[in-house]
């Protein structure tokens, strides 16, 4: 049975596994496509700065796990009127088994509209369309000064 696990900021085991994960799936999608911006995103991860995330910015975190298997994480925030997804990544060895649309299918359970700007480079619009989000138009999201990757946004409205 697949399950979403709340990363708790009082566990330090958890978020020392979340920076594994979350280096992990930078690795395997981010140091190909865009080198650089890799290296500036790995300097932002670490336990300080994800509890930072969680208390100032309003983050949640979750793994995506199945029997206790990480298999991808979750970060997004609720707001007032909608829920902004900032990542979902799935490792590539279990890539198109269900885990992305079973993280979607709770964030759904909200009730709320959704919006997320995923990369073009990683190619994955037609899945979001499947799970009935709408492309609304292209973006530039800017990580720093020096670093910038081109996006969709997507929204979806229960």
């Amino acid at each position: 049975m697949t399950e979403l696990v709340l990363v708790k900021t009082n566990s330090k085991k958890k978020l020392l596994s979340l920076k594994g994960l979350i280096e992990d799936v930078l690795k395997e999608n981010f140091s190909s496509l865009f080198p650089q911006t890799y290296e500036y995103m790995l300097s932002f991860i670490d336990e300080d700065a994800i509890k930072e995330d969680i208390k100032l910015g309003g983050f949640l975190y979750y793994f995506i796990q199945d029997n206790g298997k990480n298999t991808g994480y979750l970060r997004y925030k609720i707001g007032k009127t909608q829920i902004y997804i900032s990542s979902i990544y799935i490792l590539k060895e279990f890539q198109n088994k269900g885990y992305g649309k079973f993280a979607l299918e709770k964030i759904k359970e909200h009730n709320m509209k959704i919006v997320l700007y995923p990369p073009k480079d990683f190619n994955n619009d037609e899945f979001f369309i499947k799970e009935g989000f709408k492309k609304i138009k292209p973006t530039v999201l800017y990580l720093g000064s020096n670093h910038k990757i081109n996006c969709t946004v997507m929204e979806y409205n229960p």
